[in-house]
This record gives structure tokens, sequence and C-alpha cells, in this order.
């Protein structure tokens, strides 16, 4: 590291050298999707498999948006309708078994009896989760599925039925 580096990198006051730059672990796509279920459960709110796969969809997408970068690894791609991959699929098998319960549940039986560990989560990535879930839980699914297929860009250009 060059001297300039060093300071740009560290503030000096008196004896005790500060380091301005930190790292920040980015959460597994797991903890992510889990902080998503728990975020809808404390709005009252139990989604659909297609739902919540709509959801983590829409958290990349909007990440993406504003970064330039997805907030998880999951591979979208375009699948029969809209945005899918296989890996969001297990996430959701993963928090299905965790928390046991089934995305065909009715809501007041899912709302009432899993409870979902609130881990902390960046700002940038617990904002965005919040906006998602409080703008569509109580939309119809036909709402979620219009604004995903035809609002967002690798939706709108993908080819449909490949």
């Amino acid at each position: 590291m060059s001297k300039r580096e060093s300071k740009e990198n560290h503030s000096t006051n008196g004896s005790h050298t500060l380091n301005l730059v930190s790292v920040i672990k980015m959460p597994t796509d797991i903890q992510i999707a889990e902080y998503m279920l728990g975020t809808c459960l404390d709005a009252g709110h139990k989604p659909g498999k297609v739902q919540f796969t709509k959801y983590l969809y829409h958290l990349d997408y909007w990440n993406w948006r504003y970064t330039g970068k997805k907030v998880t690894s999951l591979p979208w791609r375009f699948y029969h309708y809209g945005p899918w991959c296989e890996e969001a699929e297990d996430c959701m098998g993963t928090l299905a078994r965790r928390y046991q319960f089934s995305w065909r549940e009715t809501e007041p039986a899912v709302i009432n009896s899993v409870e979902v560990p609130r881990t902390q989560m960046p700002v940038a990535i617990s904002g965005l989760v919040n906006q998602i879930v409080h703008l569509f839980k109580g939309k119809d699914l036909n709402v979620l599925l219009d604004v995903t297929y035809s609002q967002t860009e690798p939706m709108i250009q993908a080819q449909r039925g490949r």
C-alpha cells in the first residue's frame, strides 16, 4: 500500500489509528430469503410460492437498478412466464423445512404459528425488502405479475415461450 493510500484509509487521532474502510460481509441467499419471509410474516402476510419467488427477483432487480449489482447470487432466467431459478426454489424449500410450513398453507395458519428470527441485514437490503413487501402484500397476485413482466427490463426483453 502506498503512503497516499495509507493516509486515505486511516485517520490518526493522537495515538489511536482508526481504519475508515470497513468490510461488510454480505448475507447468504438463504439469510436474505429468511429475512424476507420474516418481514412478510411481521407484516401479517404469508406469500405464496410464486409471489415469494417474484419478491426475491424484485429485490435483485431493484438493487441492480440502483447499484448495478444484484443482492443475491440467484441466477435468474426467463422460464415459461417469468423470472425463475432452481436456487430460489431450493431457498424456499429450506425455509419451509426449517420452519415447518408449506407454501400452499393459508395465511392465518402460517402467520400465527411460524416465528422467523430477525437477523441484521444491511440497510439497503432491509429497506428494499420492506418496500417490496409493503408494496405488494395487499395486492392481487396479478398486479405483482404485471409489474414483473411489463416493468422490469429483463422480463420485457425476454422471448416468450422459450
